[in-house]
């Protein structure tokens, strides 16, 4: 669960923000309570599945778990060896080492796709842990107590992306006990950045992202560029300062004054004033630990003719690392070097204009740096997004270090959208992909559905799949590009769009003349399905041969509102007798034994495909007829985008009373639904919506399932309902 992006975060948020908000009330220490809401949270944010490389997976927690005894023992060994002896070769290997986690868990899958080390904020952490060492090696830390070493490093509320804390400052909250008028001006100050990150983050760069970034993103012109680089610019601040003041503001509930990281930064009257007003802890910690150091180092050491020159380069190797700091991928290298030339041509022009006098320091000036800051600053943000660079990041699995994102755009059809994509440097973190159709954004999707594929080819957890049902107003009979990119960057899924041409009709289903009607006439023989039942719990693709599996039980829960379920598309369909081997077919299994189709059906023994379901129908002459089948895609589509557009009639058709609510025997004429053609049967349900039939999809096509216990189903026949 990544922080601060969904409202069921905040909900989650409430199991450790109350007993903090009581125990503050009562004016009690809240250091135990800090270490164990941090675990509680770590738990519900890193619950999830990591396969660290193929056939080994391992719970997420545990791997944080293991960064965090990592960075104990480099933190503690460094602290002794300190104090033994000053060598500044183990402090550069401490440093080195802190830093390991991080750059294997970013680089490493870059490399090698099928390995995954990194967790969801680890760029954060290790730059605490690097904090540690570095005020080790300045003896302004002379120990460790283990329990305020763990807070610090994993402090739940800033882990994901900051601000970047300092241990000392974090050490006097830690030992700060408050009294309960201190608490009050702390819980004043929460809710009120509360309120601000709502407003920000969920309103305002929302809005931008939605009305303004999105089209802009589409256009290919210098206008749109300029646009894009505007509305970016904007819905970063907006996003980033919105997630900073949720994080600042759980802090000061927990007593956590965790420091500020923004401060109006488009107001800034030069680049230098912009880095002291934006992300501050995190250009104060490169200010610190590596540009100071380096240019005192350079001028003790006398390494250059110039004192001016360590200077330039101290701006141009802190905001590189800084650059590769966020990724490998071409854009955030340009932008660490782009924002390392502002500053070191800011320093010259202020050293030469100190002697001639050319700038000013009036209003009008004051306004012209204002303006000239923000327009320096907006290239940069362009620069960072990876709009201007998306040529080189397309089909980041064949481009290897040269990109942040990989994926495919795989298929365009007439029903549905779809492939995969993730983010090389954050794997864990969903990415949203935008559809593009003729250059206009239809819509932002975001690409988190598990496929056995990825995740068996070394693509993270696997979660990384798409699926956009195209809209109803494209089928049009008119040639269509519909292209697929990755959402805020520009950056293209595939070589080029790909087009289609739709020219079926759908209509509402409020008329006797409507094409779904016409669709249910014709006989079933003159339209032979994709997919066929193999008796055994699989259904088989016609032209390809390959399985799904089908089951009655899904594997998720309460999804009806989920009309992508793909749980069950996949090519598996049991496994070899002897080793328990993934197989499609008898051949697949070799020397072990056959394949065992039915064992898909193990969560179920009861359960029953969509085909037998449809023979039962039959065999019990549901609402007096034997010809029911399943629905073909036209059919399916006319019943789905109704429904998802929210359509009275269909509704009304499908969800009424007249459609067999309380249902139990389908025999029953009295549970067929009101539209011609189209029934539904299902034992009882709080409402439909609970127990609503799930659609897939595989391969381009859309087919019906089944969901879980409930039974409910939806069929057609060929010819008209009784009167």
């Amino acid at each position: 669960m990544i922080p601060y992006a969904s409202f069921l975060y905040f909900g989650v948020l409430l199991y450790v923000a109350v007993p903090a908000v009581l125990l503050g009330l009562a004016g009690r220490n809240l250091r135990p309570w800090i270490l164990a809401a941090t675990v509680g949270m770590l738990l519900v944010q890193y619950g999830g599945i990591l396969r660290i490389e193929p056939g080994v997976e391992v719970r997420e927690f545990w791997l944080v778990a293991a960064y965090a005894l990592f960075e104990w023992v480099v933190a503690v060994g460094f602290l002794r060896l300190r104090a033994r002896a000053d060598r500044r070769w183990v402090f550069y290997a401490a440093v080195a080492l802190a830093l390991l986690p991080m750059v294997a868990g970013k680089y490493v899958p870059i490399l090698a796709p099928q390995f995954q080390f990194g967790f969801l904020g680890i760029s954060y952490v290790t730059l605490r842990a690097v904090d540690i060492v570095i005020c080790t090696q300045d003896r302004l830390i002379v120990s460790l107590p283990v329990r305020q070493f763990f807070a610090f490093l994993f402090f739940f509320a800033t882990i994901s992306s900051g601000p970047i804390d300092r241990y000392r400052r974090f050490a006097g909250d830690w030992e700060r006990r408050r009294t309960r008028a201190e608490f009050l001006d702390d819980m004043a100050g929460a809710v009120h950045r509360l309120f601000r990150g709502f407003f920000y983050k969920f309103v305002l760069a929302t809005l931008i992202e939605r009305h303004w970034m999105a089209p802009a993103a589409a256009r290919v012109d210098l206008a749109g560029t300029l646009s894009y680089m505007y509305a970016y610019s904007f819905y970063l601040f907006f996003d980033f300062a919105g997630y900073t003041a949720f994080a600042i503001g759980i802090g000061y509930l927990f007593g956590v004054h965790t420091p500020e990281n923004f401060d109006r930064p488009f107001l800034a009257r030069d680049i230098r004033d912009f880095w002291n007003r934006w992300n501050i802890t995190l250009s104060w910690w490169l200010r610190d630990h590596i540009y100071m150091r380096f240019v005192m180092a350079a001028l003790k050491g006398r390494w250059f003719a110039s004192k001016y020159v360590a200077s330039y380069l101290g701006f141009f190797l802190a905001f590189g690392l800084m650059g590769l700091w966020h990724g490998a991928a071409l854009h955030y290298v340009l932008y660490g070097l782009y924002h390392g030339a502002l500053l070191s041509s800011h320093e010259a022009f202020a050293r030469w204009n100190k002697r001639r006098k050319l700038w000013g320091d009036g209003p009008l000036w004051h306004a012209a740096g204002v303006f000239l800051t923000f327009h320096c600053v907006c290239l940069g943000f362009l620069l960072f997004s990876g709009h201007l660079t998306a040529g080189g990041a397309r089909h980041a699995d064949r481009a290897g270090a040269a990109s942040a994102y990989e994926g495919s755009y795989e298929r365009a059809s007439c029903e549905e959208i779809g492939g995969w994509a993730r983010d090389r440097a954050n794997p864990q973190a969903p990415v949203d992909v935008e559809i593009v159709a003729d250059g206009r954004v239809l819509a932002t999707v975001r690409a988190d559905l598990y496929r056995r594929d990825l995740a068996d080819a070394g693509k993270g957890s696997g979660e990384h799949g798409f699926v956009y049902v195209l809209p109803r107003h494209l089928q049009d009979g008119s040639r269509h590009e519909v292209a697929v990119r990755i959402a805020g960057t520009g950056i293209a899924l595939g070589d080029e769009p790909k087009a289609i041409v739709c020219s079926i009709p759908v209509r509402s289903m409020d008329g006797g003349d409507d094409a779904l009607a016409a669709a249910a006439a014709v006989p079933e023989k003159r339209e032979l399905p994709v997919y066929v039942d193999n008796r055994d719990g699989t259904i088989a693709a016609r032209h390809t041969g390959l399985m799904w599996e089908k089951k009655v039980a899904l594997d998720g829960t309460v999804e009806g509102a989920n009309l992508h379920d793909t749980d069950n598309c996949y090519p598996w369909a049991g496994t070899c007798a002897a080793d328990g081997a993934d197989c499609r077919v008898d051949a697949d299994c070799g020397e072990k034994g056959r394949c065992r189709a039915g064992d898909c059906q193990a969560a179920a023994p009861n359960g029953r495909t969509i085909f037998q379901w449809i023979e039962q129908l039959n065999a019990a002459r549901f609402a007096g007829y034997d010809d029911w089948r399943l629905p073909t895609a036209q059919e399916l589509h006319g019943i789905v985008t109704p429904l998802e557009e929210g359509d009275p009639a269909t509704r009304a058709a499908f969800v009424g009373e007249a459609c067999g609510a309380g249902c139990r025997d389908i025999g029953d004429p009295a549970c067929s639904c009101t539209q011609t053609g189209l029934y539904w049967a299902g034992s009882n349900a709080p409402s439909p919506d609970e127990a609503w039939m799930a659609f897939f999809y595989c391969n381009g096509n859309l087919f019906l399932d089944v969901k879980s216990n409930t039974f409910f189903v939806r069929a057609v026949r060929g010819g008209a309902p009784p009167p």
